[in-house]
């Protein structure tokens, strides 16, 4: 029962870990596409 016990407490960890790291990675990837888009929105800008 324990070691049951054990085994989940693990795996949730593991998971939140994951999450974690899943929603820090699609944070830090939608800042890096805003900030390309405001570094070539200049560039679209002096095009039409």
């Amino acid at each position: 029962m324990f070691y049951l016990v054990l085994l989940l407490h693990t795996f949730v960890k593991r998971r939140i870990s994951h999450e974690k790291k899943y929603r820090a990675y699609r944070f830090f990837y939608s800042s890096y596409l805003i900030n390309s888009w405001s570094l070539t929105k200049p560039i679209y800008s002096l095009i039409y």
